[in-house]
């Protein structure tokens, strides 16, 4: 059905989507006109959702992860970011990895855990878990209050330059918050002779022998 207007003769035409459009019989002519405008918006369609997740629950997880572990104004990055949580260079750039790393959610219950609190995400150190088992991995921390702060035996260990380890290990000993943190490591020779190729390790080695001398 031919139309004339003002300027230019249209013609109605039926798309192969079985859209109708009225176009210009130089743009027919032409090649300027191909499709209704469905073929530029399913080529723009393929580009922004090559994993057409964008709205799952999953990919959901996947963004809130990447949130608070390197976006400052995230409210909850003081409690990853902040502290040195990261995420793995390959789960940054790619939902498809982290899909593939993680696999399926066994049950819509089921969200990241960090195996290890202290460490990233990574896929040697993330599971899918239950808030039980959440709960339970929590309860598996250290935390240890000294001088009005409360925090866990890897953010003290920062502070203090004592390994997690042996602050683990004081307090399965019984030891108090305050004796954990406070105390001096004691190294055995051959260790303050490896550390003494250091600046830290020579502060070490003659805290050590003062203390051997008194």
């Amino acid at each position: 059905m031919e139309v004339e207007t003002t300027y230019k003769r249209r013609f109605k035409c039926l798309c192969s989507c079985g859209e109708i459009r009225f176009v210009a019989l130089g743009d027919l002519l032409s090649g300027k006109s191909k499709s209704c405008g469905c073929l530029t918006r399913n080529a723009i369609g393929d580009l922004r959702a090559t994993h057409r997740k964008s709205h799952s629950k999953i990919y959901m997880i996947w963004t809130s992860m990447k949130g608070r572990c390197l976006n400052p104004k995230n409210k909850s990055y003081k409690n990853y970011g902040g502290r040195g949580i990261s995420v793995c260079e390959s789960w940054i750039n790619s939902f498809e990895c982290f899909e593939k790393d993680m696999g399926e959610r066994p049950s819509s219950l089921h969200s990241i855990e960090r195996i290890d609190n202290d460490l990233g995400y990574c896929k040697e150190n993330c599971k899918w878990a239950t808030p039980q088992e959440q709960m339970n991995n929590i309860r598996k921390n250290v935390f240890l209050t000294y001088d009005g702060k409360t925090l866990s035996a890897f953010d003290w260990s920062k502070i203090t330059g004592i390994s997690r380890d042996i602050i683990r290990r004081r307090k399965k000993l019984g030891w108090s918050d305050t004796k954990t943190l406070s105390k001096a490591v004691r190294f055995h020779p051959k260790q303050l002779r490896e550390k003494s190729e250091t600046q830290t390790g020579m502060l070490y080695a003659v805290r050590a022998l003062q203390r051997m001398t008194k």
